[in-house]
């Protein structure tokens, strides 16, 4: 990497939520440094579909908006999984996805 190459350039993107895209997923993955709660607060008609959530750097404001869904909180220790966050991912899931994993 040759710094005197690199420069920065401003770029204008679109920005929709998940909600006006009128999706019906069975899974939302979002990493997204950070702003995992603006995404998720586009999300709430999108959530009412109760998608399996797995989201990498979960926080209290992750946590605030999904658990009044009937979200929970999951993390993977070896083949299954654990209540609480994770290091790395959690995966938010309701009650009726929880029939589908190995939990303890």
């Amino acid at each position: 990497f040759d710094v005197r190459r690199a420069h920065v350039i401003a770029l204008t993107v679109p920005v929709q939520t998940l909600d006006s895209l009128s999706l019906s997923p069975d899974v939302i993955k979002i990493d997204a440094e950070g702003l995992e709660p603006q995404i998720l607060s586009g999300a709430a008609v999108t959530l009412e579909g109760a998608p399996v959530v797995m989201v990498e750097g979960s926080d209290q404001r992750v946590m605030d908006i999904l658990m009044p869904c009937g979200y929970a909180p999951f993390h993977a220790d070896g083949d299954r999984l654990k209540p609480g966050t994770g290091r790395h991912n959690t995966y938010f899931l309701t009650e009726p996805h929880q029939q589908y994993f190995t939990l303890e």
